[in-house]
């Protein structure tokens, strides 16, 4: 009964147990952040999307090239993300190493 009350008021629910604690964790996270997103791009003046290792390491290459495909917002990457995709990118901007630069 509960459950079904949380279902109409969140956005992702989850059973957790401790197998399923770190995977069910993620997940609703990830579609949490997915509703928030829009409304918080909605906002953004000059939206950039800044990719790292994480990208291959999980690879996730080809759903960042979705993401700037479906968005067009320019990209950069860190470091350790120089590599991700190819630099002639039409979006890509460069390398972002934050303070490092200054």
């Amino acid at each position: 009964m509960f459950a079904q009350m949380y279902e109409k008021v969140t956005a992702a629910q989850a059973y957790l147990t401790p197998e399923n604690a770190t995977a069910e964790i993620d997940r609703v996270l990830g579609v949490c952040l997915l509703k928030k997103l829009p409304s918080m791009l909605d906002k953004a003046s000059k939206p950039v999307i800044i990719a790292d290792l994480g990208v291959e390491r999980y690879h996730l290459q080809e759903e960042l090239r979705s993401l700037l495909d479906a968005t067009g917002y320019p990209y950069a990457t860190m470091t350790m993300g120089k590599g991700l995709l190819e630099e002639t990118h039409p979006q890509f901007i460069g390398i972002y190493d934050g303070a490092v630069r200054r």
